[in-house]
């Protein structure tokens, strides 16, 4: 049985992603690893005696509010839930549990604690080697059948990314939108370009079209097809760290006022996995 790991902070974004990943466990016939990461307050009040901040009370803590969770889900969904509580760093542990795919909220606002997430966030695209859903806080599962693939083809990805893409619109039975976007516009046809006709060929039999923007804003562009498209999710492969930069920095509540709406599907090309886990 595969599985879809969802770290979980016990916040209202938190909570979302994992009725998402339960959604999709049930359309996949997969099972769900919550994962909460906590380390130690570095300060501690002085009146309060230290025995009260020990890793073990705090572990015994957040397990009995997982293993909560967890018996909740198993009870209303039927789907098979584990659940593990660490003391290490957000990324780190997000990054060192074996999975299929990653399944994270996001919150839409601007506050520090939303551009803090999009910092985590951000560090595990980057360095991820599994595909990562990222779900915004107010988005509501639906089955994915309108995708928009943002896609460079001036970059040679690696073969498995586009089998992914295609094995995921093939167990949902949807449309592909694949949207290139350049400062001037060039391209006129995807196969002008080597990694254009590896993508032809893998989407061979799904259902697809191509559009090629001219736009020296590469979010806006995708803002505004994916909702031209009424996309139901939006894949990219941020094979640059520039490229998950744009999407999630300094401007977060700006660059993050379309996502709230539409999530983000990030597959990795420098993974080793197929799309085995959709059939």
């Amino acid at each position: 049985m595969k599985t879809i790991l969802v770290p979980t902070d016990f916040s209202e974004s938190a909570k979302n992603a994992t009725e998402y990943a339960i959604k999709l466990a049930k359309e996949l016939n997969m099972n769900l690893l919550l994962l909460h990461l906590f380390h130690a307050p570095e300060t501690l009040p002085v009146d309060v005696p230290i025995t009260f901040y020990t890793d073990d009370i705090i572990q015994k803590e957040k397990e009995a509010l997982l293993k909560k969770e967890a018996l909740d889900i198993q009870k209303r969904n039927g789907v098979k839930v584990s659940y593990l509580v660490k003391l290490n760093f957000a990324v780190d542990g997000i990054l060192d549990e074996k999975a299929d795919f990653i399944v994270m909220g996001i919150q839409g606002s601007s506050n520090l604690s939303d551009v803090l997430m999009g910092s985590i966030t951000t560090s595990v695209l980057r360095e991820s080697k599994i595909p990562v859903f990222v779900i915004p806080e107010k988005i509501k599962y639906k089955k994915p059948k309108k995708i928009v693939f943002a896609c460079d083809f001036d970059y040679q990805k690696n073969s498995n990314t586009y089998e992914i893409l295609k094995g995921f619109a093939k167990k949902f039975d949807s449309k592909i939108s694949v949207l290139n976007v350049t400062e001037n516009k060039q391209l006129e046809t995807a196969e002008e370009t080597l990694a254009g006709k590896k993508l032809e060929q893998s989407l061979a039999h799904i259902e697809h079209g191509y559009y090629f923007h001219e736009n020296e804003n590469l979010v806006e562009e995708i803002n505004e097809f994916a909702a031209d498209q009424k996309a139901d999710i939006i894949a990219i492969v941020p094979h640059q760290y520039s490229f998950v930069e744009k999407l999630f920095h300094k401007s977060i509540s700006k660059n993050l006022a379309f996502y709230t709406h539409v999530p983000l599907f990030v597959i990795p090309d420098n993974h080793k996995s197929t799309a085995a886990f959709f059939i």
